[in-house]
């Protein structure tokens, strides 16, 4: 079990900062494509490799602060318990629950733009939390909005490609257990749905860091005229 829980740990770990890094270079090919520039793997590696600590770092402030955030809520409860009993602590945690997952939508929303500016304007992970914050202001809802558009988009893609497969995965299992006479899952099982999983991954995580880097080009060209400093650098004016 110890085994098992230490695999499942490094894998998440692994993931995460492969996320990070595709993310990062991703948003690179996305910022040069609007140049009118192609971005080879090597290039956009090259400009995100220096940004990757700042990356990781911002990722990291920013799952710590909900950490923070939760368990102070969890300690809200508590507290509940012990001053009023089941029925206070009850309430306390709905509330807690629906506050927290507004926080937690409406600050994330806010730092979306983060890896953007911490990969094209050379930024730390507080300067970047920052910039994202400015960038943001007063412009949350149509940001959320198209987030939650794209996420929508991702999640039928993701629908077609894993449904028909889970359903055939499934039968070809309920089969293979059935023959053996064995509960155990299957290792082909398990891998089959690992290398699914990467499968969906490399689909959709271009889709979202393209939708990030343009948010980011979008609110700076609304804010600061940065179509103008765009064209000059595609030499078109």
């Amino acid at each position: 079990l110890l085994e098992v829980e230490s695999y499942s740990a490094v894998h998440q770990l692994v993931s995460t900062v492969a996320s990070i890094l595709l993310s990062g270079m991703l948003i690179v090919v996305v910022a040069e494509a609007v140049l009118g520039h192609r971005a080879s793997i090597g290039e956009a590696w090259e400009r995100i490799r220096p940004r990757l600590w700042a990356l990781l770092g911002a990722t990291f402030l920013v799952a710590l602060a909900v950490i923070v955030v939760g368990a102070l809520l969890v300690g809200l409860g508590v507290l509940a318990y012990v001053a009023a009993g089941t029925a206070a602590a009850v309430i306390v945690a709905v509330l807690g629950a629906v506050l927290f997952l507004c926080a937690a939508v409406w600050v994330t929303t806010r730092l979306s733009l983060a890896p953007a500016a911490i990969t094209l304007e050379g930024m730390g992970p507080i300067a970047g939390l920052k910039r994202s914050w400015a960038l943001t202001d007063g412009q949350f809802w149509r940001i959320l909005g198209i987030t939650l558009l794209a996420q929508l988009l991702i999640g039928a893609i993701v629908g077609i490609i894993m449904v028909p497969a889970m359903l055939i995965a499934v039968g070809v299992l309920a089969t293979t257990v059935d023959d053996t006479g064995s509960g155990a899952m299957p290792v082909g099982f398990l891998i089959f749905m690992q290398v699914l999983t990467i499968f969906t991954t490399a689909i959709t995580a271009p889709f979202t860091s393209s939708v990030t880097g343009l948010l980011y080009l979008d609110q700076r060209i609304r804010r600061e005229a940065f179509d103008l400093e765009l064209m000059n650098a595609a030499g078109l004016k």
